[in-house]
């Protein structure tokens, strides 16, 4: 099972019917898959609006919103809405799509480097301040553990807005679900 498939199937065991999202290559695998899983999306003009139409709607359905946004300028895009999100505590789970790993500044690690693929930027440390768990999925084993996290950190305590960051080697990467780490919530 390729991890864009994997992602959507989880959404929806999570009980996600719709999702907001603007397509672009950088998501171009999480797009298929999500359309593939029959989740319903709403597609906006700009990335601004996406998680803004997610806020709202977790905040009337009472439940996790899905964004799904793609690389570079789609992130910083989506900037806007996750600080509404941030600030009105609405459960949103948001996926970027990312450029291949190899081709990131995170995983270049040169100092001062701006970006270097084509339409990236290292989003994580953009994001961060404004959610509750934001990560770059760097292995396509831990994306089980990554996703249960987000989803318990965004519906636990205090909701708020996650971000994973999925380069477009790691969505069309393979994967048995039987031998993926799941995640334990800490005993309270």
């Amino acid at each position: 099972m390729r991890v864009a498939d994997y992602i959507a199937k989880f959404l929806v065991d999570q009980g996600v019917e719709d999702i907001f999202m603007l397509t672009g290559y950088g998501a171009m695998y999480l797009n298929d898959a999500i359309e593939l899983a029959g989740i319903k999306y709403y597609a906006a003009r700009n990335e601004a609006a996406v998680p803004m139409m997610a806020e709202a709607y977790a905040r009337v359905k009472q439940s996790l919103a899905a964004v799904c946004v793609t690389a570079g300028p789609g992130s910083t895009n989506a900037v806007p809405g996750l600080a509404e999100a941030w600030v009105d505590s609405a459960p949103v789970l948001v996926l970027s799509g990312q450029v291949d790993k190899k081709y990131t500044t995170h995983a270049a690690r040169t100092e001062g480097l701006r970006t270097f693929g084509v339409a990236e930027i290292d989003i994580i440390p953009v994001v961060k301040p404004l959610t509750k768990f934001a990560v770059m999925v760097e292995d396509p084993e831990r994306i089980r553990y990554i996703l249960e996290k987000a989803v318990y950190l965004a519906t636990s305590g205090r909701p708020g807005p996650v971000w994973i960051d999925v380069p477009l080697d790691i969505q069309r990467a393979h994967i048995d679900p039987e031998n993926l780490e799941s995640f334990s919530p800490p005993k309270k």
